[in-house]
């Protein structure tokens, strides 16, 4: 089932239509072309994914997107 959701990434808002089960990690990369990022793991213990999510650090590999549909997003590209 795909879920309309609307987040602000590194000060600019985007709308976008995704699956029920995407990560955060595979909306910024697939999606949006971040490449600051890297899915090491996939566990959330390598780091390799963190972003600031409302100000604090969060594991966009076990983040889905639906969880954060109206939050502030700041990847490493955004400093």
């Amino acid at each position: 089932m795909n879920h309309l959701v609307q987040v602000r990434v590194n000060g600019k808002i985007y709308k976008a239509e995704v699956p029920s089960q995407k990560t955060l990690l595979e909306f910024l990369t697939e999606d949006l072309g971040l490449s600051g990022l890297s899915g090491g793991c996939g566990k959330g213990e390598c780091g390799k994914c963190i972003v600031i999510l409302n100000g604090r650090a969060v594991n966009a590999c076990l983040t889905l997107v639906v969880e954060v549909d109206g939050e502030d997003i700041m990847t490493f590209e955004g400093r």
